[in-house]
This record gives structure tokens, sequence and C-alpha cells, in this order.
């Protein structure tokens, strides 16, 4: 689509048409081949923060040296927060996607670390190990693998999960696997005179003698399901009776994400609130939560429902006061550019890893990586409930939100740091790269940069991603940014077009900036692509450090 609103200072001769690109159609904007300075020339600067204790705060820019500066600017939840501090609308306290780590409600000094030119948000692990301490494998030569529906008691063999009878030693009922269909699986039962163990499906659907190429990966963290007639009220309930004991590796200041399970197992274990255990009875059935449960759904013994339990790993967050977005009421631009750093990592660009021995090889190449590492920096809104809290209701909208992300790295098995990712999600759009448009002059605008996929696949639905010939997180700073327009968004990496967007959204209220550590997610597939922290060192290594955000609009 091309622009619409010509107030924009770079408008004419205006944005090229996507889909004409594809077709070969006009060559991409000159002004494509500028940096991101030189795309906002005239574009009025608005705002600029600079953070760390040694940071200036001069007539053109407000530092942020501590706490009070933060709270003044952010919040540490996107959202609506009660007087009790519960989250009623927006990301909530694991954001949106079953992330490991939780956010607290308040700029903590652990997780947020001021530095003399930055802010380090810096994951923490306050209770618990987070250890993937025995691997299997899924293939089509054996027998297969069973994930029962609750209750279900068809065994698996353990020759047909590449393990061996000495290897139910480590395993303890109630263990949680990552597994090949996707999702998460618990130990129900273990028959070490038969050498079977019977898995139940917590999130990825139920399988009988699932056969493909996947390793199986246990670990510490530990479902156990509700004891019947149990049911958690939201927001009431705080002491949970439980079917079985829970395994010794679940201490007092470990999370719980309410899991919501059924004939088909759902992907997406969930919570809404900051609840940590605080007690666990002697017979490890009973357990008292530090306030009361919140998971966004209702959690039935009836049902098979229970809770999936995790290390106590926080982490740090802000979310803006001010908004954003070239959609509001009187503008046409809007330009961000946020200079962060991260630590150095190894330049690992994604691996094809299924096998018992993929993983390990991928595991043992790249030691030093923090696997889970999710650093987002990003712009969203959400729809409100029926009650009208928060954001007004847009009908025209296709689920009422939309969400741009400037920057997100994954690090799993699938990509890591050397991967850049900017997707733009729930409104359908286009897109073109355009550093593949720009032949000669790739080496000055940020290097021999190639597409991670096919074009086919970089101009899909929602996803977007870049491989690049080194990682973005290499110690150093860089900087990333986008221009958002009424119809498209161009992202920038380091000052240097990757690529533009027709999006011409759908909805007119208002974004906030949000700039967040995540250590990962158990939704959909990604816990077979191990993105979580596979060691406490994982865990603890991770951290993003923010330097500058600046915005310009027009």
């Amino acid at each position: 689509m091309a622009e619409t609103d010509t107030k924009a200072p770079f408008a004419s001769p205006g944005l090229s048409n996507g889909a004409a690109m594809r077709r070969g159609g006009p060559p991409v904007p000159a002004w494509l081949r500028q940096s991101f300075a030189q795309t906002m020339r005239g574009v009025p600067e608005v705002e600029t923060l600079r953070f760390g204790r040694e940071a200036s705060g001069d007539a053109g820019s407000t530092a942020i040296r501590d706490a009070g500066d933060l709270a003044r600017h952010f919040n540490p939840f996107q959202g609506e927060i009660d007087a009790k501090g519960r989250v009623l609308g927006g990301t909530g306290t694991t954001t949106i996607n079953a992330e490991v780590q939780n956010y607290r409600g308040d700029f903590s000094a652990g997780n947020h670390v001021f530095e003399p030119d930055g802010l380090r948000l810096q994951a923490t692990v306050d209770a618990g190990r987070f250890d993937s301490y025995l691997r299997g494998d899924i293939t089509r030569r054996k027998g297969g693998f069973n994930s029962n529906p609750p209750g279900g008691t068809v065994p698996t063999r353990l020759a047909d999960i590449g393990l061996r009878p000495g290897d139910l030693d480590k395993i303890t009922v109630g263990d949680v696997t990552t597994n090949g269909p996707g999702g998460l699986a618990t130990v129900a039962a273990i028959d070490r005179a038969a050498g079977t163990i019977v898995f139940e499906a917590i999130s990825g659907g139920a399988r009988a003698d699932y056969a493909g190429n996947f390793h199986l990966t246990f670990t510490r963290f530990a479902f156990a399901p509700l004891a019947a007639p149990t049911a958690i009220e939201e927001g009431v309930t705080q002491e949970v009776q439980l079917s079985r004991p829970l395994p010794p590796g679940i201490v007092p200041g470990c999370f719980a994400r309410g899991v919501k399970r059924g004939p088909q197992p759902s992907n997406d274990p969930r919570s809404i609130a900051q609840a940590c255990v605080a007690s666990i009875s002697a017979d490890r059935r009973t357990v008292r939560f530090d306030r009361p449960l919140r998971f966004g759904a209702p959690i039935l013994a009836a049902e098979g429902d229970g809770l999936l339990f995790l290390p106590g790993l926080w982490s740090g967050q802000l979310w803006s006061k001010r908004s954003y977005g070239a959609q509001r009421q009187g503008l046409s631009v809007q330009g961000i550019r946020i200079e962060a750093s991260f630590p150095a990592l190894p330049n690992y660009r994604g691996d094809t890893a299924y096998t018992r021995t993929d993983v390990d090889a991928v595991l043992d190449a790249n030691s030093g990586m923090p696997w889970g590492f999710w650093p987002a920096l990003w712009l969203y809104t959400w729809r409100p409930g029926p009650k009208g809290i928060g954001q007004r209701i847009v009908p025209q909208a296709r689920n009422g939100w939309a969400e741009v992300d400037i920057l997100e790295l994954f690090t799993r098995l699938g990509q890591g740091p050397s991967v850049w990712s900017g997707n733009l999600h729930d409104q359908p759009y286009s897109r073109v790269r355009a550093l593949a448009a720009q032949g000669g002059d790739e080496a000055q605008n940020g290097g021999a940069w190639r597409a991670s996929a096919p074009d086919k696949k970089l101009l899909s639905a929602n996803a977007s991603t870049l491989l690049l010939p080194r990682p973005m997180a290499d110690g150093e700073r860089h900087s990333f940014g986008i221009v958002w327009t009424r119809g498209q968004v161009v992202h920038y990496m380091d000052d240097h077009p990757i690529c533009v967007s027709d999006w011409p959204l759908q909805v007119d209220y208002p974004h906030q900036l949000g700039l967040n550590l995540a250590c990962g997610s158990l939704a959909g597939f990604n816990p077979v692509a191990l993105f979580f922290p596979q060691t406490q060192a994982d865990a603890q290594k991770q951290s993003m450090t923010i330097h500058s955000v600046q915005s310009w609009e027009a």
C-alpha cells in the first residue's frame, strides 16, 4: 500500500508498494539507502533518555540514573494494575508467551542494575535449580513414545526412547520432559521391573506410539495434578492440594504455572500473577503460596489440570508511561531508536538438531551460550475486557491489538544471537528486505547480511529473520530502530535499513514501549527447541543493557 498521509517529511515520492517490488516493480526508494538519521531529518525529536549512574541530562535529554528516575518514566508492567498490585490487563508478569521467568512489581535492584553508562536488565535465580539432566531419543526405528491424556496408563519402554535401566535412578515421578510432539510431558509412573515409564501430556497434546526424529530432554521442572475435587478460584485460592507428592527439587521460592489439560492438553502453561511457593507440607502434597493464584483460566481437578513448577527465575523489564505510534490522532510518523548491548556470545546461527547426539553436539560446540536468552524491544497494546478497562475497543481491528517488534533475539536450537528478528503481529502485512535490493550498497550498509531463509519465507505473514555474519550479542553497543507511518514500518539496525513492511494498521489507540529480558518460553513448540535455560549458569548469565531511547514524531 502506498503511503497515504503526505505530512511525513519523506513521503514524496512515497514508499514503494511491497507487492509491486516482488513483481519486479519499482526499485527500493532512494531514501531507503539512507541512514536512520538522514531519514529522520526534519522530523522533531521529542524524547531522549540516557541511562546510567553517570548519564548526562542536558537541555535536550533526560538522565535515568536510579530507580526513582525509572519510576517517573516507566512502569514495571504493561497494562493496568489495581491497588493490590494485580495486573488487570496487558502483558502481565510473564508477558504473553508462557515465559519461564517472572517480573517483579517494582524496579528491583537485583534485576535493574545501574551501570555507569547504562541500565542492565539482569536475570536472577532466587530458588530451585535449572538442570536438563538427561536426554533420550524418539526415532522411527523404535517402538514409539506414548504421551497419555490425564489418567492414561500406556507405558513407554526405555529402549524406545534411547534410555537404559540405570537411567531410572536419575528420574523422579513428576519430572517434566520436552518431547518431539512439540510440548511438555510429565513422568506419571515408573516401573523398574518392566523397564518402562508412563508419561502424561502437559502440553502439545496426547500421542500414542509416536515415532519421529526428536530428542527427549528430562528437566527438574515438575508437574502435579490437582487432588479431586480441588478447583483454583482466580485471585482467591492460596493453598492447593495435589494428587501426588512434589519432587524434592521444588522448594519455597519456586514459581507455578497453571496447566489446562483436558482430553488434549493445551500449549500454554500460564500465570498472570507473581505467586511463589511459600511452604510445602511434610508429605509434599500441600503447597501454600505467598499470594492468591491468578492463572487467567479455570484450573480444575475434574479435567486433569494441575500446576507446573519452575525455579524462581526473576528478570527485569520497563514499560513506558508515554505512548507511541504513528496512528495516534494528529500524527503521521513515529521514529524510535534504542541503543542496547548484550553479553558477548558464540556465533551460533541455528541448527537442525533433533536427535540426542545432535543436541549434545550443539550444546558442546556453543559453550557459554545462555540458552533461552530472549531480549526484546517492542511496542504493544491490547484488547481490554468487556468492562472497558484500559484502552477502548476498536471493532474493526482483527483481534483488537497490534504489536511492533523492534528487535527480538531468540536463543534456541533453531536460531541464536546471529539472527536478527523483527516481527509485526496481528495486522496482515507484506514485507521486502531493503538490503536485498541494494546490490553493491550492502557493504556500506551493515555488511554482507543474508536471509536465513528464501525471500518467500521472509515475506511470510507474521515473521521476519535475517542471518548476520556475526552475533548482535558481542558485548558492543548496537542501535535498533523503526520508522513507523500510517501504512508502513521500516526496521533499522545500526542505523541501516533492514526491511520495509506494508502495514495498514487497523487500530488507532496508543502503544507502549517495552524493554524486557525474557528467559525462554514454554508455549507451542518452544520447549522441544530448548527455549529455556538448560543449566543454572544459563539462567544467571542472561542480561541486556539499555543505554538510550530516542523518539521522533510529527
